[in-house]
């Protein structure tokens, strides 16, 4: 089966759901020709505005993950203080992709290299802030609210990784009580 078979298999209900779409806007848009030329119109500007900084999100990820692997974080985070740990567990959950569970036996071995779970914490909570979804965010909020909003979830990566530390550390001295 070639790859491009396998490709339609997987995703036939995205597919579906593109030509649907498609066809209730042309349709619409023979209705009222007027309100389809305004449409696509708008739909140039605001790819044109955003296709640049898609393009710099995307590569600046994509160098991340080329230049920065697994042994590199490990050594690092062995000789790091604990607030160099959390700056950079912040970072890098903003900066990370993919799901979740693809980090998790990173983050199981950075545990045992002198991570505490607040930091691990910290990482899995700053992922909320999505870079490449921040176009579309201020697209739809607008530019103050998106700041605001990231600045509240990077200020909140800090209490979680307080409170998770405080968690942890009362629920291991009570077990060994």
């Amino acid at each position: 089966m070639s790859v491009f078979r396998k490709f339609l298999d997987k995703y036939w209900f995205n597919w579906i759901f593109l030509f649907l779409v498609l066809i209730v806007y042309s349709f619409l848009t023979l209705l009222n020709p007027l309100w389809g030329k305004q449409v696509g119109l708008y739909f140039l500007k605001t790819l044109v505005k955003i296709l640049p900084i898609i393009f710099l999100v995307y590569f600046l990820i994509f160098v991340f993950n080329l230049l920065i692997d697994k042994d590199f974080l490990r050594n690092f985070f062995e000789k790091w203080s604990r607030f160099k740990k959390l700056f950079f567990s912040i970072i890098g959950g903003i900066l990370s992709s993919w799901p979740v569970y693809l980090w998790y036996p990173l983050l199981k071995n950075l545990k045992d290299k002198g991570l505490t779970y607040g930091h691990i914490a910290a990482f899995i909570y700053a992922r909320a802030i999505k870079l490449p979804l921040l176009v579309m965010m201020i697209s739809f909020f607008g530019i103050k609210y998106t700041i605001v909003f990231n600045l509240v979830i990077f200020v909140l990566a800090f209490v979680v990784w307080i409170v998770m530390d405080i968690l942890m550390e009362y629920s291991t001295e009570e077990i060994e009580k």
